[in-house]
């Protein structure tokens, strides 16, 4: 049987290529979808959109426990153990401190297992299975271990590709807190796959210091943001409880990475501004692997959540949406949501600003007046339709509606399939 390669690195990537994977898996039952986790730090066994790709048909392994690794299983085992329970018990309980020990000297020489990753072992693994014929990663290409293999792949003839990490969310390029020359720095090595996938054309913009030809970008649309995927991720994430909030209006402020300018002492003054509101609830929601409230005291109303509450759940349950620069705020537009867009507590441009103003709220007189508004049913929008559409449709859906459909039929001819 034909096969196509998923290489997911961390928790964003499986966000944005599973939707892709899952299509092809869905549409094309002749062809059989592996997913394979490159990562020392997580196995991502239970993760829920894995999971979906497993029911569909696909197969999901852990690198590092494939057979031609020769990692000792029962050590495997214990790790995994390690990583689940150091993120579920108390800090300090007996079952903390030893899952937390046992996941830093076990994660130690599983680093130096992974470090002596062989893509020609590998792809021999592979071959097992089936017919290799397309290798898809993401955007954040600097793995040595994906590297060697896209190269050991090409040389075999073997389709390969780069699809988005998450959505590039500024129009400026000099957006993080690294950048502090006035020049951009040097980039890491160009892409060396066939095809570099973009969700619009600010990402080539973006991206354009990696490419090595202007074929090799190909504008697709958001796998994670389109319509069809934004309705399956309702019906597989897990259901979590939500805060009980009965009677209060509902706020959720997702927050952006501290690290992309994001001024996090005016949000923490924010979450408790908005918090002093009578009649509000408030969930933050903190960029993945952001300690943004680490050990800090919170009002009774407000509330701090991880990865456990998926971001859809959150929005799902919201009356009112707070963002200061994330993607994450495209579902809440997806879905028609009342959004307001923090813009004075970052110092980048965000991508949205071109399509949609109306949500802007530069002070904190205009966020207590917005929500007010909003709470006491005097308005029921933060933006108009039309902004809507155009921001979906110009950073969302440039190359037009069934994002997923695009995705998979370009992998499949482009592999021969």
């Amino acid at each position: 049987m034909n096969l196509v390669l998923f290489c997911f690195q961390a928790y964003n990537d499986i966000d944005h290529l599973v939707p892709i994977a899952s299509k092809i898996s869905q549409d094309r039952p002749d062809v059989k979808v592996v997913g394979v986790v490159f990562s020392a730090q997580d196995s991502f066994e239970d993760d829920f959109r894995l999971g979906y790709l497993e029911r569909l048909g696909g197969d999901v392994h852990w690198l590092l426990s494939m057979d031609f690794m020769g990692l000792n299983k029962q050590a495997l085992a214990i790790y995994k153990w390690g990583m689940k329970n150091a993120q579920s018990s108390p800090r300090f309980s007996v079952r903390g401190v030893a899952s937390r020990l046992i996941r830093k000297a076990l994660g130690r020489w599983l680093e130096r297992q992974f470090a002596n990753f062989d893509a020609s072992l590998f792809l021999e693994a592979v071959a097992h299975m089936g017919s290799l014929r397309a290798v898809i990663h993401d955007h954040v290409h600097h793995s040595p271990q994906l590297n060697s293999l896209v190269k050991v792949a090409k040389d075999r003839g073997v389709y390969t590709a780069a699809a988005p990490h998450a959505v590039y969310t500024t129009e400026n390029l000099i957006n993080t807190s690294a950048y502090l020359d006035p020049f951009l720095p040097p980039e890491p090595e160009p892409y060396i796959v066939d095809h570099v996938f973009m969700v619009n054309d600010n990402e080539i913009k973006a991206r354009k210091r990696l490419l090595t030809n202007a074929r090799q970008a190909v504008v697709l649309g958001s796998a994670r943001f389109c319509k069809e995927w934004v309705s399956i991720l309702r019906t597989i994430s897990p259901k979590v409880q939500m805060p009980s909030a009965e009677g209060l209006f509902k706020i959720v402020i997702m927050v952006g990475r501290a690290d992309y300018n994001v001024f996090v002492e005016e949000v923490h003054r924010i979450v408790e501004f908005v918090s002093r509101i009578p009649g509000v609830f408030l969930v933050v929601k903190p960029a993945t692997r952001d300690p943004f409230y680490t050990g800090a005291v919170l009002k009774k109303n407000v509330t701090v959540v991880g990865n456990e509450v998926p971001s859809a759940d959150l929005i799902d349950w919201a009356d009112l949406v707070l963002f200061s620069l994330t993607s994450v705020v495209f579902d809440a537009i997806r879905l028609d949501k009342p959004v307001l867009y923090l813009r004075r507590t970052v110092a980048n441009i965000a991508i949205t600003e071109s399509a949609i103003t109306s949500w802007n709220v530069d002070c904190r007189d205009d966020l207590r007046d917005r929500i007010l508004e909003l709470k006491d049913k005097k308005a029921d929008r933060t933006y108009t339709r039309k902004e809507r559409d155009v921001c979906l449709k110009k950073l969302i859906e440039p190359a037009g509606p069934d994002v997923l459909g695009k995705y998979a039929s370009f992998i499949l001819e482009s592999s021969g399939l």
